[in-house]
């Protein structure tokens, strides 16, 4: 009975110091983590003084190359820092005009994606007003003005590659609008008939 109670002892305390080994590992492992981030924080301080050294020493040289006094340095990094921050605000705006213009690029001028029906209306009304307007001054003597008449036809084709696109058809089809009587047909699909709901082939809803 005894010999039966010391080996279960035993046993409890060979489980127990297999789990002070595992603990005692893992907190190493951790105290291991600890210190690489505290080595690598170090390291990035230390990294910014010495960029802040090396600026104060700039300065200072630049001071004493000029004979310039601390009120007029400081004058002078406001200065700085005032032209940088009025040139960075027309990049901004820049990027916010290009934006709406991209749109319209990618809308009359590329045969990626799909478009709506409604978007469809509006731009095919668009466009044939765009194309009727310069074919008219064309006709007039103005023949230069022809080829905008030849762009706003592009865009009309354009138009309709992408309203193909939303019904899940491929962009071929669009020379089914040259052919007479067909085209009729194909004009009402294309203005009436809804697209593919969410994501088709072409592009996400």
């Amino acid at each position: 009975m005894k010999s039966s109670r010391f080996e279960q002892i035993r046993q409890k305390a060979e489980k127990l110091e297999i789990k002070r080994s595992e603990s005692t590992k893992l907190e190493n492992h951790e105290d291991q983590d600890r210190l690489t981030r505290i080595l690598k924080k170090a390291e990035a301080l230390e990294k910014e003084k010495q960029q802040s050294r090396e600026w104060s020493d700039n300065i200072q040289a630049i001071q004493e190359t000029y004979g310039l006094s601390d009120e007029e340095i400081r004058a002078i990094i406001h200065e700085v820092e005032q032209d940088d921050q009025e040139s960075q605000i027309p990049a901004q705006s820049d990027v916010r005009e290009l934006q709406p213009l991209e749109k319209l690029k990618k809308l009359f001028f590329s045969s990626r994606g799909r478009i709506g029906r409604s978007t469809f209306w509006i731009s095919i009304f668009a466009t044939v007003v765009f194309q009727g307007f310069f074919s008219s001054l064309a006709s007039r003597g103005l023949a230069p003005l022809g080829v905008l008449a030849l762009a706003g036809f592009y865009s009309q084709l354009m138009l309709v590659i992408k309203r193909f696109h939303d019904l899940d058809k491929s962009g071929l089809h669009t020379f089914l609008t040259l052919i007479p009587i067909v085209n009729v047909f194909v004009f009402i699909f294309l203005f009436f008939f809804p697209g593919t709901e969410g994501p088709n082939r072409f592009e996400d809803d």
